[in-house]
């Protein structure tokens, strides 16, 4: 698992982005790709269907070339359930809360990068987060990656 004190930096990151601190990023590769991405192991909820998810990152492309989505599903007792990690267990309902969002905007300069992107249910959802494992799903498109995204999946813990 993780230290006390990386969840103690993690949250801090967090925090920091949440109010405005730190910069959005992103990215994990194909074998032949230099992007990255890596979800780095504790979400935080910020309200009752949202929550900010730290990443570290490498990416490449201009703006129109970036296109980002964050997905965090919980099952209904809070465990990590492996049905979460089937594709479609949001859309299909078989979590219990599921928020997602296609919004932020990594810096994708070839250079790593920390980041923050928040989940909601905005755009698709339902359910209310609560404190527990939840399933993370981190997927970038960019200038290299433009058909399969980088991507991380994982369980996590919800602060």
């Amino acid at each position: 698992m993780f230290s006390h004190r990386r969840a103690l930096a993690v949250a801090a990151v967090v925090c920091a982005s949440v109010l405005g601190l730190a910069s959005p990023a992103m990215a994990a590769p194909p074998a032949t790709s230099t992007s990255t991405a890596d979800v780095i192991g504790v979400t935080v909820r910020t309200g009752s269907t949202s929550a900010a998810i730290a990443v570290r990152y490498r990416c490449t492309g201009s703006p129109d070339q970036v296109h980002v989505w964050v997905s965090l599903k919980q099952s209904a007792d809070r465990t990590a359930d492996p049905r979460l990690a089937d594709e479609g267990s949001g859309s299909r309902g078989t979590a219990a809360a599921w928020s997602q969002s296609h919004a932020g905007k990594p810096k994708c300069d070839g250079t790593t990068h920390f980041g923050v992107f928040t989940v909601d249910q905005q755009e698709a959802g339902y359910g209310i987060l609560r404190h527990g494992w939840a399933y993370v799903q981190f997927c970038l498109f960019d200038a290299q990656n433009q058909t399969v995204p980088v991507s991380d999946f994982e369980f996590d813990r919800l602060l």
